[in-house]
């Protein structure tokens, strides 16, 4: 063996294992963003009130969108990890759940909570992100007794 090609080697090994550290960084990311949404609209929600005008029964229904969509997106997010596999979800999942979001930060009231619902719906996948993004660490991890 030459020494380039020994040279090489650590650089190519290098390359073919950040691609996914990358995924791992992407999900991780967006569990950080699903849970920021998640926890942060009912935080939020006296200052949204007060500031908007809105009744006790409009914000209620802003507040409950996003973890009632969550919750009923769950068995179908399930079912479609099982026929379809969990990446994919995930990554469908998180895509919906940016887009629907977003638009929900520009909608009319009657749209935010459509939207939010439809946004938690989607966001059922976190149950499955938070599952890769424990177990795919161990994955890359190298043999016995080196470190990450």
């Amino acid at each position: 063996m030459s020494s380039a090609e020994v040279d090489a080697a650590p650089a190519r090994q290098t390359a073919a294992h950040a691609g996914p550290w990358r995924v791992l960084m992407i999900a991780s990311l967006a569990q950080f963003g699903i849970s920021v949404v998640d926890q942060g609209i009912p935080t939020l929600a006296a200052f949204v009130k007060a500031d908007l005008g809105l009744s006790a029964a409009t914000v209620g229904l802003v507040v409950a969108a996003f973890p009632l969509g969550k919750i009923f997106g769950s068995y179908a997010a399930g079912r479609a990890a099982d026929r379809f596999g969990e990446r994919r979800v995930i990554l469908l999942g998180g895509g919906a759940t940016a887009s629907f979001i977003a638009l929900a930060a520009s909608a009319p009231l009657a749209g935010v909570v459509i939207l939010l619902a439809f946004a938690g719906f989607a966001a059922a996948e976190a149950a499955f992100a938070r599952s890769e993004v424990c177990k795919y660490p161990l994955e890359l991890a190298p043999g016995e007794g080196a470190g990450l």
